[in-house]
């Protein structure tokens, strides 16, 4: 939530560098407060460690850490990833009427939604799914599946948008000794040698 807001107000404001890192650092203490709140009542109130036999692992039941923690942590789970939906949805309409003059950032938000879009639904589907199949064990399939998923598109989408990563998977599928990253004398010897050849031929 902080990193999307940040570069909300990076790419869409005309916010000074200055104001920007304040803004970000102030992000950054929200979030660290946030998730410290988050881990610290449970741990410190009422929260113990219950072994489930349908599941056949250790869960955590938190009844006793009182109402407003599970509405605010219940809250948290809807209302967060939603929020970074549609900060992501509002950088890239905007940078939609200006994709001409910042193309490399249009570029770069699409990775980061491509890539937060997976992890985010991971979260409601775990929680959805006991409630979606109640008495169903094989229900933590799913979510665990998808989050696996999930984390094949951060590699995935660095792949496909990143045209020096396919030239090295090119070379390195092929077997080929090329220089990807820079062109040196080695690579135009390498060249010339080959031109050579053919013009023998």
């Amino acid at each position: 939530m902080a990193i999307a807001i940040n570069r909300f107000f990076h790419i869409c404001t005309k916010v000074e560098t200055k104001t920007t890192l304040l803004i970000a650092k102030t992000l950054h203490f929200i979030a660290w407060c946030f998730a410290l709140l988050i881990v610290l009542v449970p741990s410190l109130y009422g929260c113990f460690k219950v072994f489930s036999p349908r599941l056949f692992a250790y869960t955590f039941a938190c009844g006793d850490c009182g109402d407003l923690y599970q509405q605010v942590y219940t809250l948290a789970g809807a209302i967060i990833p939603g929020s970074i939906l549609l900060i992501y949805a509002l950088i890239i309409l905007w940078i939609q009427f200006r994709k001409r003059e910042i193309s490399v950032n249009y570029s770069l938000t699409m990775q980061c939604f491509l890539i937060t879009v997976p992890a985010l639904i991971a979260p409601p589907l775990f929680f959805s799914m006991s409630s979606w199949f109640p008495g169903n064990a094989y229900v933590g399939i799913i979510p665990m599946t998808w989050t696996g998923l999930a984390m094949l598109a951060n590699p995935t989408v660095y792949f496909v948008f990143n045209d020096s990563v396919k030239r090295a998977m090119l070379c390195l599928m092929c077997r080929e000794r090329k220089v990807i990253f820079g062109v040196t004398d080695n690579s135009k010897s390498l060249t010339d040698k080959r031109q050579k050849i053919v013009t023998l031929h």
